[in-house]
């Protein structure tokens, strides 16, 4: 069991570069309105494990939703950051490593 939570952790983050960059984007650029663990709502924007990729690179990269989802809050507050039309899978990706573990930040 121990190995192959281990080798689904390896295959995660099988490239250290993109992941600390992804970090870094969202440390520098989501955590301070969602969360620094992205399992949790933040005091603006809600909790991003539980968003769907489709939602959350339309989101972050046009600033809207896909037809026919109801997005977690009403705020428009969230800006669009085009800027990470490259970045924002793998954004996705990072956020994801947090889903059901007990990973803190």
């Amino acid at each position: 069991m121990k190995i192959l939570i281990i080798l689904t952790i390896l295959t995660a983050c099988s490239d250290p570069v993109i992941v600390d960059k992804s970090e870094a984007i969202y440390k520098n650029s989501c955590m301070q309105c969602h969360n620094a663990n992205p399992n949790k709502a933040g005091s603006i924007g809600p909790d991003l494990v539980s968003t769907p990729k489709e939602a959350f690179i339309m989101k972050v990269v046009e600033g809207k939703y896909p037809e026919g989802y109801t997005p977690k809050r009403k705020t428009k507050a969230m800006p669009v950051f085009k800027k990470y039309k490259n970045d924002v899978e793998a954004l996705y990706n990072y956020v994801q490593t947090f889903k059901e573990s007990t990973r803190e930040e």
